[in-house]
């Protein structure tokens, strides 16, 4: 059986609903003939626990219990908040179809699975009280609880302004008792507190917190990683990331960036429940964000800004239950609910410089980001469909694949376009690709305007033509789809035909698209457009990387004398392959300028995250391109970008924390190694590397006499030709050997290994080395590195 799959649960016809009279006791609504009012017979045992919560409704059939509230817990939230995404609590419909379910007969499954790096969208679990319960992991991988971004309870808002837990929420023991759970994963085992059931300390826990007793298998909550379930000892069905089906959250507003040195310090709840206060201090300023729900589905917010200035802002709930509104009756696939932050974050998350204060204003002291600031516009803005006027192009029909060359994993190429049947009086045309992303966010890849009107066609890497604004990153020029993960993606080209040139004085790097749809208003006489669908095979990369908080990038010249190892006196200059060059705008084509050349860009780089116990030194292609800039504990994650070139020799030198004249470390402990690294091009640690050992000891564990075997390391070890063929392969380990630390969890290394040489508690200097090659690669710029830092002192 495929690991995850699981029948369709049956149509109710007939459910035994459970709700709350006016005193609040839980009674049973008859449905069913023959049940007396009050009689507890044919509950499920899974009932007693949610039964301490008078404000949800059950109902169950023979394969679920289902739980509906309105997503708000009785205790309070908020306070002590310090990575604050600006989202509040709002009441959420997870009623009827959208009502929490959870298995009454969970099966175990064959192949149980960690939520290490999965299940990162959505719930893994129910609390008891109707609040869902998220992976520990946020959606960028980082631990929500260790880095500020939950309250006093454990929970936080989504980008729904969804309230759930991100660890296990243990003060409902003192709700439910100890002989009840306080939570069920969404495979159906129970989770239980600190302690058994009956009281009894803990056992033993299997890798997910979980084990089976005389009462059957059930998880266990914890005060560190992974806090609640790690991973589903049962059944489940994955699907984009979460575990389907589940309930999804209907947002009334725009998801906000998250608002730098924000600390939550109130939150409050008017006699009638109707209105809500939320006080924060950002740069020692007391701030404040207040709304009150006005009736039918209509929610009034005051911000207060730090500055002492007040906005209102009035939003209407959106139709449906769940999930982003139709585009415009078109209806995209649901999008499933995502975690607080919901995509991945445009650079770095909640240490990004605010693009806007509560409500969409800036906050005092902040600068805003237009390029990333939400839309005021939405997929169909402007659009004027006339059936005479047509936009095709040479090299794909509607709704069909976008070839790679056009993407960010080809060349980067603008595609081809052609139209016909403007209207009579055009006067220029304006173009923009854009794409609506989960979280009903839209993002722009390609503007321009004042095409002119004779114009009927763009040219591959079209240049000379008209003016061109920036992508969603604020880069001048096109933005090839780089797009999150697989699965198919659509982007939309539309050509709009105007009846005046546009009158647009801000500079082409002010230019995106918000402000070009503004000065279109009034003069779209029709509009043309292309759907293109790009559907990316791997899972490393998205449309904009985030920076992991797990260690700092290398982007500066590193410390090279590390470990008692400086490098070799004719090692070559810092930086990556051809520099480490990080762009220079992409003017009017892709990454070209007026005479022709094509400089290279972030989209051409690679992205590398490594782990190492205990440091490490990289070499691609003979150049240096990393140094751990910690020599030790605590176990870092370096993450950083490379220009690539294939063929491609990576050389590392690795070394564990030990002592050259014992081998040991901290005076008399025997330490183990361990070395893993995922590039974003598919690249990763593995068996199939070559793996020396250099540094051997203490020899035979002898820790009282401690002898050590140095070899000497061969000079150019780290360079393109040198010649490894006579060096062992590496060996692999498991993640539980190497016992790595919390920043490992907080990267996605899926698909690496950890590898070292063959003795991973003796052997202390490890040199690795492996070959990419990519036959037919060629890279898309034309140019080299100007810069020569050749003469930079290496001591």
């Amino acid at each position: 059986m495929e690991h995850g799959a699981v029948k369709t649960a049956p149509v109710l016809t007939q459910p035994v609903l459970l709700a709350s009279n006016a005193s609040g006791i839980s009674v049973l609504r008859l449905l069913l003939g023959g049940i007396s009012a009050g009689s507890q017979a044919g509950v499920p045992l899974q009932a007693a626990a949610f039964q301490k919560f008078p404000k949800l409704n059950l109902r169950w059939d023979q394969n679920f219990i289902y739980v509906e509230s309105n997503g708000l817990p009785d205790h309070n939230m908020m306070i002590g908040i310090t990575a604050w995404q600006q989202q509040v609590p709002l009441p959420q419909n997870y009623t009827g179809d959208n009502a929490w379910r959870v298995p009454l007969h969970p099966v175990a499954s064959r192949t149980s699975v960690s939520i290490k790096g999965r299940f990162l969208r959505g719930a893994i679990a129910l609390a008891a009280n109707g609040i869902p319960i998220f992976n520990p992991q946020n959606n960028r991988g980082e631990v929500s609880q260790e880095i500020g971004e939950l309250d006093q309870w454990g929970g936080h808002c989504g980008r729904a302004d969804d309230y759930h837990y991100h660890v296990a929420p243990l003060h409902l023991q003192n709700v439910v008792g100890k002989g009840l759970p306080i939570a069920y994963a969404l495979d159906g085992y129970p989770i239980f507190g600190l302690t058994e059931p009956d009281g009894a300390v803990l056992g033993k826990l299997d890798e997910f917190n979980g084990h089976d007793t005389k009462g059957g298998y059930h998880y266990h909550a914890s005060t560190k990683y992974p806090y609640v379930n790690g991973g589903f000892h049962g059944e489940v069905v994955e699907r984009e990331q979460q575990v389907d089906p589940q309930p999804r959250a209907n947002p009334v507003r725009q998801d906000q960036p998250p608002l730098r040195g924000a600390k939550i310090t109130d939150f409050k709840t008017s006699t009638d429940g109707k209105t809500r206060f939320l006080t924060y201090t950002a740069s020692g300023q007391p701030g404040a964000v207040n709304f009150a729900d006005m009736g039918g589905g209509t929610w009034k917010f005051q911000f207060v800004s730090t500055d002492g200035t007040k906005k209102e802002e009035t939003y209407q709930a959106r139709s449906g239950r769940g999930g982003p509104p139709p585009r415009d009756g078109q209806g995209p696939p649901p999008t499933r609910r995502q975690d607080g932050g919901g995509q991945p974050p445009r650079d770095g998350g909640a240490e990004m410089t605010p693009r806007g204060g509560p409500g969409g204003g800036p906050p005092s002291g902040g600068r805003e980001l237009p390029q990333e600031a939400a839309s005021k516009f939405g997929p169909d803005a402007m659009k004027k469909p006339n059936a005479s006027f047509v936009l095709t192009s040479p090299e794909i029909a509607s709704g069909g694949a976008l070839p790679m060359d056009y993407t960010g994993d080809g060349s980067g190429a603008t595609l081809p376009l052609s139209w016909k049947g403007a209207p009579a009086g055009t006067k220029s045309f304006a173009l923009i690709m854009d794409h609506l992303a989960p979280g009903n966010t839209m993002k722009h890849y390609w503007t321009m305007w004042d095409i002119p009107a004779t114009t009927t066609s763009l040219t591959k890497n079209v240049q000379g033509v008209g003016r061109v604004g920036t992508s969603f990153k604020g880069q001048i020029g096109y933005e090839p789809p780089h797009s999150q993960g697989p699965g198919a993606k659509t982007y939309v080209l539309t050509v709009y035909a105007l009846s005046a040139p546009l009158q647009i004085t801000q500079q082409p790097r002010e230019v995106n698209r918000d402000v070009l749809l503004e000065a279109m208003k009034d003069k779209v006489l029709a509009s043309a457009s292309l759907d293109v669908v790009y559907t990316r095979n791997g899972s490393s990369s998205d449309e904009q990387r985030p920076r992991p908080r797990g260690g700092p990038r290398n982007d500066a010249s590193p410390q090279v004398e590390q470990n008692n190892q400086p490098p070799p006196q004719d090692a070559p200059p810092l930086g990556g392959p051809n520099g480490r060059g990080r762009g220079q705008g992409k003017g009017g084509g892709v990454g070209k300028d007026d005479k022709g050349l094509v400089k290279p860009t972030l989209t051409d780089t690679v992205h590398v995250d490594v782990y190492a116990d205990n440091w490490f030194a990289m070499f691609i292609n003979g150049e240096l391109v990393a140094v751990d800039s910690i020599k030790f504990t605590p176990h870092n994650v370096q993450s950083f970008d490379i220009l690539p070139e294939y063929p491609m020799t990576i050389a590392i030198i690795a070394k564990d924390n030990a002592d050259p004249k014992t081998g040991l470390e901290y005076g008399d402990h025997i330490g183990d190694g361990g070395f893993i690294v995922k590039f974003s091009d598919g690249t990763v640690s593995t068996a199939k590397w070559k793996a020396m050992n250099f540094f051997k000891g203490p020899l035979n564990h002898d820790t009282k006499n401690s002898q050590v075997m140095h070899a000497p390391i061969p000079d150019g070890w780290w360079k393109k030709d040198f010649d490894d063929g006579q060096w062992p392969m590496a060996a692999e380990y498991t993640e539980g050997r190497i016992n790595p630390k919390d920043p490992f969890y907080k990267i996605d290394f899926s698909g690496a290994k950890f590898i070292w040489s063959g003795d991973l508690d003796l052997d202390n200097t490890v040199i690795f080395r492996t070959t990419i090659e990519k036959p037919g690669w060629k890279p898309r710029w034309n140019t080299k590195p100007d810069i020569d830092i050749s003469g930079a002192p290496f001591k």
